[in-house]
Protein backbone atom coordinates (compact mmCIF):
# COMPACT_ATOMS: atom_id res chain seq x y z
CA UNK A 1 0.00 0.00 0.00
CA UNK A 2 1.27 3.40 -0.95
CA UNK A 3 1.57 6.22 1.53
CA UNK A 4 -0.13 9.41 0.40
CA UNK A 5 2.20 12.26 -0.48
CA UNK A 6 3.05 14.42 2.48
CA UNK A 7 2.29 11.71 5.11
CA UNK A 8 5.14 10.08 7.01
CA UNK A 9 5.18 6.45 8.09
CA UNK A 10 5.22 5.96 11.86
CA UNK A 11 4.46 3.37 14.53
CA UNK A 12 1.05 3.45 16.08
CA UNK A 13 0.60 3.74 19.82
CA UNK A 14 -0.62 0.13 20.00
CA UNK A 15 2.51 -1.15 18.25
CA UNK A 16 4.76 0.74 20.68
CA UNK A 17 2.88 -0.61 23.71
CA UNK A 18 3.18 -4.18 22.41
CA UNK A 19 6.94 -3.81 21.86
CA UNK A 20 7.44 -2.33 25.34
CA UNK A 21 5.40 -5.15 26.88
CA UNK A 22 7.50 -7.79 25.08
CA UNK A 23 10.74 -6.15 26.25
CA UNK A 24 9.36 -6.02 29.81
CA UNK A 25 8.49 -9.73 29.80
CA UNK A 26 11.91 -10.71 28.43
CA UNK A 27 13.62 -8.58 31.08
CA UNK A 28 11.52 -10.16 33.83
CA UNK A 29 12.79 -13.59 32.77
CA UNK A 30 16.42 -12.56 32.24
CA UNK A 31 17.19 -10.64 35.45
CA UNK A 32 16.64 -13.51 37.95
CA UNK A 33 18.73 -15.85 35.79
CA UNK A 34 21.49 -13.26 35.65
CA UNK A 35 21.42 -12.82 39.45
CA UNK A 36 21.54 -16.60 39.98
CA UNK A 37 24.55 -16.85 37.65
CA UNK A 38 26.35 -14.21 39.72
CA UNK A 39 25.59 -16.16 42.93
CA UNK A 40 26.94 -19.37 41.40
CA UNK A 41 30.08 -17.55 40.23
CA UNK A 42 30.71 -16.18 43.73
CA UNK A 43 30.22 -19.68 45.18
CA UNK A 44 32.80 -21.09 42.75
CA UNK A 45 35.17 -18.32 43.88
CA UNK A 46 34.53 -19.21 47.54
CA UNK A 47 35.30 -22.89 46.92
CA UNK A 48 38.52 -22.03 45.07
CA UNK A 49 39.52 -19.62 47.85
CA UNK A 50 39.02 -22.31 50.48
CA UNK A 51 41.15 -24.76 48.48
CA UNK A 52 43.89 -22.11 48.21
CA UNK A 53 43.60 -21.43 51.93
CA UNK A 54 43.79 -25.16 52.65
CA UNK A 55 47.01 -25.39 50.60
CA UNK A 56 48.53 -22.49 52.55
CA UNK A 57 47.53 -24.09 55.86
CA UNK A 58 49.11 -27.39 54.80
CA UNK A 59 52.34 -25.58 53.79
CA UNK A 60 52.34 -23.91 57.21
CA UNK A 61 52.01 -27.33 58.86
CA UNK A 62 54.90 -28.74 56.82
CA UNK A 63 57.11 -25.91 58.04
CA UNK A 64 55.95 -25.80 61.66
CA UNK A 65 54.68 -29.30 62.46
CA UNK A 66 51.23 -28.06 63.46
CA UNK A 67 48.32 -26.08 62.08
CA UNK A 68 48.05 -22.35 62.86
CA UNK A 69 45.87 -21.30 65.76
CA UNK A 70 42.42 -19.77 65.32
CA UNK A 71 43.87 -16.43 66.45
CA UNK A 72 45.65 -16.24 63.10
CA UNK A 73 42.37 -16.06 61.23
CA UNK A 74 40.92 -13.55 63.65
CA UNK A 75 43.81 -11.31 62.56
CA UNK A 76 43.01 -12.05 58.90
CA UNK A 77 39.48 -10.69 59.37
CA UNK A 78 40.78 -7.36 60.62
CA UNK A 79 43.73 -6.64 58.34
CA UNK A 80 42.98 -6.09 54.63
CA UNK A 81 45.25 -6.53 51.59
CA UNK A 82 47.66 -8.68 53.53
CA UNK A 83 50.43 -11.09 52.73
CA UNK A 84 50.66 -14.12 55.03
CA UNK A 85 54.30 -15.00 55.66
CA UNK A 86 56.39 -16.67 58.32
CA UNK A 87 58.85 -14.46 60.16
CA UNK A 88 60.48 -15.81 63.27
CA UNK A 89 63.16 -13.10 63.26
CA UNK A 90 61.03 -10.55 65.11
CA UNK A 91 60.87 -12.58 68.33
CA UNK A 92 57.22 -13.56 67.94
CA UNK A 93 56.04 -17.05 67.16
CA UNK A 94 53.76 -17.81 64.25
CA UNK A 95 53.05 -16.03 60.99
CA UNK A 96 52.91 -12.31 60.37
CA UNK A 97 50.87 -10.12 58.06
CA UNK A 98 51.94 -7.04 56.17
CA UNK A 99 50.43 -5.05 53.31
CA UNK A 100 53.11 -6.10 50.81
CA UNK A 101 55.02 -9.33 50.76
CA UNK A 102 58.64 -9.18 51.95
CA UNK A 103 61.34 -9.41 49.30
CA UNK A 104 63.90 -11.23 51.45
CA UNK A 105 63.98 -14.96 52.18
CA UNK A 106 60.73 -15.23 54.13
CA UNK A 107 58.38 -18.17 53.59
CA UNK A 108 55.24 -16.76 51.96
CA UNK A 109 52.11 -18.85 52.39
CA UNK A 110 49.69 -16.51 50.60
CA UNK A 111 50.56 -13.40 48.64
CA UNK A 112 47.08 -12.03 49.27
CA UNK A 113 44.79 -13.36 51.97
CA UNK A 114 41.48 -14.40 50.42
CA UNK A 115 38.22 -12.60 51.25
CA UNK A 116 34.60 -13.41 50.60
CA UNK A 117 33.72 -12.24 47.06
CA UNK A 118 30.34 -10.86 48.19
CA UNK A 119 31.02 -7.23 48.99
CA UNK A 120 27.85 -6.94 51.10
CA UNK A 121 29.17 -9.32 53.77
CA UNK A 122 29.37 -7.79 57.24
CA UNK A 123 32.75 -6.37 58.25
CA UNK A 124 33.41 -9.08 60.83
CA UNK A 125 33.05 -11.85 58.24
CA UNK A 126 35.48 -10.57 55.60
CA UNK A 127 37.63 -13.67 55.92
CA UNK A 128 36.41 -17.21 55.77
CA UNK A 129 35.69 -19.07 58.98
CA UNK A 130 38.57 -21.07 60.41
CA UNK A 131 38.76 -23.11 63.57
CA UNK A 132 41.56 -25.21 64.99
CA UNK A 133 40.42 -27.27 67.96
CA UNK A 134 43.95 -28.57 68.49
CA UNK A 135 47.26 -28.32 66.67
CA UNK A 136 46.49 -31.25 64.38
CA UNK A 137 42.93 -30.54 63.17
CA UNK A 138 41.23 -27.63 61.48
CA UNK A 139 38.12 -26.64 59.58
CA UNK A 140 37.71 -23.88 57.00
CA UNK A 141 34.22 -22.92 56.01
CA UNK A 142 32.31 -20.48 53.82
CA UNK A 143 28.59 -19.79 53.48
CA UNK A 144 27.18 -20.44 50.01
CA UNK A 145 24.61 -18.20 48.34
CA UNK A 146 23.24 -20.82 45.96
CA UNK A 147 21.05 -23.05 48.13
CA UNK A 148 20.90 -25.67 45.35
CA UNK A 149 24.67 -26.22 45.30
CA UNK A 150 25.47 -29.94 45.34
CA UNK A 151 28.69 -29.36 47.34
CA UNK A 152 26.89 -27.43 50.05
CA UNK A 153 26.04 -28.87 53.46
CA UNK A 154 22.95 -27.64 55.29
CA UNK A 155 23.45 -25.79 58.55
CA UNK A 156 26.11 -23.62 60.07
CA UNK A 157 29.83 -23.85 60.03
CA UNK A 158 31.46 -25.52 63.02
CA UNK A 159 30.98 -22.51 65.28
CA UNK A 160 27.53 -21.31 66.34
CA UNK A 161 28.67 -17.69 65.85
CA UNK A 162 29.28 -18.20 62.13
CA UNK A 163 25.78 -18.78 60.79
CA UNK A 164 24.92 -19.15 57.12
CA UNK A 165 21.78 -17.12 56.37
CA UNK A 166 20.80 -17.11 60.04
CA UNK A 167 21.23 -20.86 60.29
CA UNK A 168 19.06 -21.75 57.28
CA UNK A 169 21.71 -21.72 54.55
CA UNK A 170 24.33 -24.09 53.18
CA UNK A 171 28.06 -24.04 53.74
CA UNK A 172 31.13 -25.47 52.05
CA UNK A 173 33.64 -26.99 54.45
CA UNK A 174 37.19 -28.34 54.12
CA UNK A 175 39.14 -30.13 56.84
CA UNK A 176 42.62 -31.54 57.20
CA UNK A 177 43.33 -34.33 54.67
Amino acid sequence: MKTPKGCKQAFTLIELIVVIAIIGVLTAFAVPNFMAARERARDVQRKNDLKQLQSAIEMYKLDNGEYPSSILFTKMKVVTNTCWYNDNDDGTSGPDFISTCPTDDKVIYMKKVVRDPNRSVAADNKAYYYSSSDKYKYIVCACLENQGDADGVAGNCDDISYKCNNGTGKNYTLTEP
